[in-house]
């Protein structure tokens, strides 16, 4: 939760970053972390069974985080 409320987006997560003991520059650390962890999650799932289809579902919940294209 941070100063927009339950707003999902990066920004918003990042506002309250001293709440959990974080300067700015840290938490823009762990994000760029994290980024860096689910940039090939797509191929991660499907090497792991998870169909091209089920993986297009899935997709908006990585919105920000990758720029994966779609397969079909």
């Amino acid at each position: 939760v941070g100063d927009r409320g339950r707003e999902a987006t990066l920004k918003n997560a990042l506002s309250r970053a001293s709440r959990f003991g974080f300067s700015d520059e840290e938490a823009s650390g762990v994000a760029e972390q994290l980024r860096t962890t689910v940039s090939n999650w797509r191929e991660h799932f499907e090497g792991h069974g998870v169909s091209a289809r089920e993986s297009d579902m899935l997709a908006p919940s990585f919105g920000g985080l990758t720029k994966q294209p779609a397969h079909r």
